[in-house]
């Protein structure tokens, strides 16, 4: 499942965070599709309203979450954690899902219906970037965090909101890797998002204009897992004009998105 895209509507979007009701992603955190309020309130009033009836009910993995402007992930050694292991304070990271045109007769119906329909629509767009303030190694537990390294600045109030500690259950432990963003508007949640691919082919997605030029000219690509980019001036210039709600002072956020 993945969430939808306005199109009509310049772009905007609903983030919808994975949800799995086979594998209980969410944890401990009694929050539901139900719970969260759509942030495009003409199209509907909560998360659930942009999803089969089936997954109201499921407890998201709320990863990246906009609020303390936290990412984590598991301290493991996968090839996708280790891309993102990488990421050192002043570094950019930005945020790549999946979307669909909306469609409300669709969108409330069966979950395979949903999913058929999905999957000859979706494309990948840039939804949102962290300026990463400082990356932290911790220990979870319910009710509690120890930092057993860090780098940058970070706030244990921002720690909290990330959502590998607040799915915390009684009892269990989790090493993590959490990275925190710079203050609001040098980290945020897009209003319009930033489409890169023209259509999903077979197992990968074709790369639109935008794609190619940030991608070092590939026509293809799964965007599955992290890439590094050389020139993020592409991705930020279309970012800051596309997306006037984040700062009337566009050369000034430019300037410090770019300085590293």
């Amino acid at each position: 499942m993945v969430g939808p895209v306005f199109p009509l509507d310049d772009n905007r979007f609903e983030y919808v965070p994975s949800g799995s009701p086979e594998n209980a992603w969410g944890g401990c955190d009694p929050r539901t599709y139900r719970d969260i309020s759509a942030r495009n309130s003409n199209y509907g009033t909560t998360l659930a309203d942009f999803l089969p009836n089936s997954l109201e009910g499921v407890h998201p993995h709320i990863d990246p979450e906009f609020e303390g402007l936290t990412y984590g992930e598991p301290d493991q050694v996968t090839r996708r954690i280790n891309t993102v292991r990488g990421l050192r304070p002043r570094d950019i990271l930005f945020f790549v899902a999946s979307l669909s045109p909306y469609d409300p007769s669709i969108y409330r119906g069966d979950r395979s219906a949903v999913q058929k329909y999905q999957i000859g629509k979706k494309n990948k767009f840039v939804i949102g970037f962290f300026k990463i303030s400082g990356t932290a190694f911790v220990l979870l537990r319910k009710g509690s965090i120890t930092i057993t390294r860090m780098m940058g600045r970070i706030e244990e109030s921002n720690l909290r909101k990330n959502h590998h500690y607040t799915r915390m259950c009684s009892g269990k432990t989790y090493n993590a890797i959490i990275w925190v963003g710079d203050p609001f508007p040098r980290s945020a949640l897009l209003h319009h998002a930033i489409r890169l691919t023209e259509k999903y082919d077979k197992t990968s997605f074709l790369l639109n204009s935008l794609g190619k030029r940030l991608l070092g000219g590939r026509e293809r690509d799964t965007l599955r897992g992290g890439r590094w980019v050389s020139d993020l001036s592409i991705i930020v210039d279309e970012i800051l004009i596309r997306n006037p709600e984040i700062t009337q002072d566009y050369p000034e956020l430019r300037r410090v998105l770019l300085d590293r």
